[in-house]
């Protein structure tokens, strides 16, 4: 097992610019990526096509509303508010399981209180074919709120659960696979792990994850984790001033660990 851990040293306003960039890159790729899809159905299959749409324009409207948040973040027009992260993993994961071509019938349920590990197994429509896949998510209930933009928040969250999906799906020859979240918060410390069961990360890749807008293929020829992966890294290391480490192995996963030091109510930025 190989782990690698970060510093970052950049400019406030320079981690904003590039997390718009890659921000809204991401959604316009989504945004192409299921036109294309619909292009490929060529009409057939009329519940594909709404589906789609249905992702298409959610992404629209997210792109337009990050790029409003960040510009008015950047001129000092905007303040940051005080966000839930417990409920902001949750709504991750209902985001970006979708996202990730599942088959809509995924959803974290209502009645869900933290403190207790959670348990879905469903099945998910990769790139290609349908598997089981075994979702498991542990929230810490002493969690406090944090003083960020939702937004950035939910986008570096969802980055890495869009990725470890994306993971699973590019190993074929795996039965059982699982996406595990954990979070806690101890001694002023969030801790968030995300790991999954997929193709891990190549030893040339891990070097650079972070630090270049890397879209890698494994030795099997099939699309890694990376995709977005470099603005989530500036947002969580630069302006909250927490760290990420990761530890990956071939053909059996990665675990991405977010650490985070911050007080009640606090702005981690300003601490």
């Amino acid at each position: 097992m190989t782990r690698t851990k970060y510093a970052a040293k950049n400019t406030f306003a320079d981690s904003f610019h590039r997390l718009l960039h890659d921000h809204f890159t991401g959604k316009i790729n989504t945004i192409t990526g299921y036109i294309d899809l619909i292009a490929d159905n060529n009409g057939s299959d009329q519940e594909i096509n709404e589906r789609c749409l249905e992702i298409i324009t959610s992404a629209r409207d997210k792109a337009k509303t990050a790029v409003e948040e960040y510009l008015q973040l950047i001129k000092g027009l905007k303040s940051n508010g005080t966000v839930n992260i417990t409920q902001i993993i949750l709504d991750a994961v209902n985001q970006k399981i979708y996202a990730c071509k599942s088959d809509g019938l995924f959803s974290i349920p209502d009645g869900y209180k933290p403190g207790t590990e959670l348990t879905i197994t469903y099945n998910h429509l990769g790139n290609d074919t349908v598997y089981p896949l075994k979702i498991t998510i542990t929230l810490d209930p002493r969690v406090p709120n944090l003083e960020t933009m939702y937004s950035l928040f939910i986008g570096a969250i969802g980055n890495f659960v869009s990725n470890a999906v994306k993971a699973m799906d590019a190993l074929k020859d795996k039965d059982e696979k699982e996406l595990r979240i954990e979070q806690t918060y101890i001694d002023n410390t969030l801790e968030i792990k995300i790991t999954d069961t997929g193709v891990g990360i190549d030893d040339d890749l891990k070097s650079k994850l972070f630090r270049e807008v890397v879209q890698g293929f494994t030795k099997h020829g099939q699309l890694s984790q990376g995709i977005g992966l470099k603005g989530t890294y500036k947002y969580w290391t630069e302006t909250l001033g927490g760290t990420i480490s990761f530890e990956s192995e071939s053909d059996k996963g990665t675990t991405f660990t977010l650490i985070l030091p911050y007080t009640p109510n606090s702005s981690p930025a300003k601490q």
